[in-house]
């Protein structure tokens, strides 16, 4: 029996071997960077839910409180009170989204830390609606404008 060597193989042979370990080479690493990449898709999916969706929402809360601030601040001043059926329906759209906002992120962090401090908050936004604006929507009602 005769052994098989390199130097027995034709070039043509030669080549094709190296073409084809070349290609199976290069295959192996397109599927490991494929990979790669649906790793990094899932981490940046994680990181949008765990990081950028609630920043999107406590932003949201905090845009929807300055401008309830604004419309609130509307009922302080007379000039605006042929305003106030569209001021109060503005005020009353603003309260809902920063409610759900404040429910969202409440559900959605219950039991940990931030969720402790999302009771508070939730409480201190009980308060705010009960004692600020619903006596500045009163005392706009009855035409007391010096608050």
């Amino acid at each position: 029996m005769k052994s098989l060597s390199l130097k027995d193989v034709k070039f043509k042979t030669k080549l094709r071997s190296s073409f084809f370990v070349l290609g199976l080479i290069c295959t192996l690493i397109v599927v490991n960077v494929l990979y790669q990449m649906t790793v990094i898709n899932r981490v940046k999916d994680q990181i949008n839910s765990e990081y950028i969706e609630p920043s999107n929402k406590v932003s949201e809360v905090n845009h929807n409180f300055e401008a309830l601030s604004n419309t609130l601040l509307k009922f302080s001043i007379e000039s605006f009170q042929s305003e106030m059926t569209k001021n109060l329906k503005s005020l009353e759209d603003y309260k809902k989204a920063i409610n759900e906002n404040i429910e969202s992120l409440s559900a959605e962090y219950k039991d940990t830390e931030i969720g402790r401090y999302l009771e508070a908050i939730k409480k201190n936004w009980t308060d705010y609606k009960s004692l600020v604006i619903d006596g500045t929507v009163s005392a706009a009602a009855t035409g007391s404008y010096e608050l």
